[in-house]
């Protein structure tokens, strides 16, 4: 099961909006110990309230490669959100879904926007202490 789920204090909430975050790390899982996700965790790097913050942006994939694990392989599928996203950052032809070069997100400072988890797996709507942010998209590459 993935660090995310943990309890409602590790769950950040911050203001909708574009913030530049660094790449930590990522996770593979599988939802309902089915489908296979990947979650990229982000730091915030922009300066402010939020500095330093650690936030989620999840993906579907079409499969995990080995175990669910931190740092974990997976292939992506070819009109997946996540190659969408890495592509307009990384323009460059992708071989093989499987092996995608994630090194790249490491050496580059990402704009990304973010969006308040409002409602549930079933549209049931949150109260406001459960509520919580994640990274809705990643936009660009911030300029150095």
């Amino acid at each position: 099961m993935s660090s995310f789920f943990t309890c409602t204090q590790d769950l950040p909430l911050l203001p909708d909006d574009e913030y530049e975050v660094v790449y930590s790390h990522h996770e593979t899982w599988k939802y309902l110990g089915k489908a296979p996700k990947v979650t990229f965790w982000f730091k915030i790097v922009t300066m402010g309230d939020y500095f330093d913050m650690l936030l989620p942006r999840h993906f579907n994939v079409n499969r995990i490669i080995g175990k669910p694990a931190k740092n974990g392989r997976f292939k992506a599928g070819r009109s997946s959100d996540f190659l969408l996203e890495y592509c307009s950052l990384f323009p460059r032809k992708i071989a093989r879904l499987d092996r995608i070069p994630l090194t790249l997100l490491e050496n580059e400072i990402i704009v990304a926007s973010t969006r308040t988890v409002t409602s549930n797996r079933e549209q049931r709507l949150l109260p406001e202490v459960l509520q919580y942010s994640v990274i809705d998209h990643w936009l660009s590459i911030a300029p150095r």
